[in-house]
């Protein structure tokens, strides 16, 4: 048997430095020599708030080699994007198998591949990138950085990840009883769960 390859996701902070740096190729090739690079969602959103908050066109290019370095590839298709939190502990906790409209890794890919194929941040923001469910197909629309989905996410997220998690440690989810488990998860992220969510869990 091979010896597996440990997996790694990249801090906002990380990609900054690594695309800015003079020696980010090599750098990049260092840490993919030892690690697997996987895509944190919390880091995407966080790159997205910076397009959100960037108030020129001089430095997008820029901005999109900070997307390629998070993904660890040229292109999304072949990028492997980590379930939200959330998820993970529904899907791993009570094995609760989620509709594929709401995965978040794959709204993540979505996003990070609009941005990458974007020409400039106007478009991004106000024309929209036309968007193609694969190669060889019709348009399906265009799509846009919706900054108000992303301030929302990382407001939620800081509130989630920080205070809901602290929560569900300190208390008792009935981990032996998936419907309970659910349930009780469901409460400390103050969500009430889908009545078919609920009965996949049974």
């Amino acid at each position: 048997m091979g010896k597996s390859i440990k997996r790694v996701f990249l801090d906002t902070n990380v990609c900054s430095k690594i695309a800015s740096s003079a020696n980010g190729a090599d750098i990049e090739g260092a840490i993919k020599s030892q690690f697997s690079i996987v895509v944190s969602a919390n880091t995407i959103d966080e790159l997205l708030l910076g397009l959100c908050r960037s108030g020129t066109e001089d430095y997008f290019e820029s901005d999109k080699e900070r997307f390629r370095v998070a993904i660890g590839r040229p292109r999304t298709h072949s990028a492997k994007f980590l379930s939200t939190p959330l998820e993970f502990a529904f899907m791993a906790g009570a094995n609760v198998k989620l509709p594929k409209y709401a995965l978040g890794k794959k709204k993540k890919q979505e996003q990070v591949r609009v941005v990458l194929a974007a020409k400039s941040l106007a478009q991004l923001r106000n024309e929209g990138v036309e968007w193609w469910l694969s190669y060889g197909r019709s348009s399906q629309g265009r799509r846009y950085l919706m900054c108000e989905e992303v301030e929302r996410n990382i407001k939620n997220g800081k509130q989630y990840y920080s205070t809901r998690l602290s929560d569900a440690k300190n208390s008792d989810l009935f981990l032996h009883d998936p419907l309970i488990w659910v349930k009780n998860l469901a409460r400390i992220y103050q969500r009430q769960p889908h009545p078919s969510k609920l009965a996949s869990a049974e």
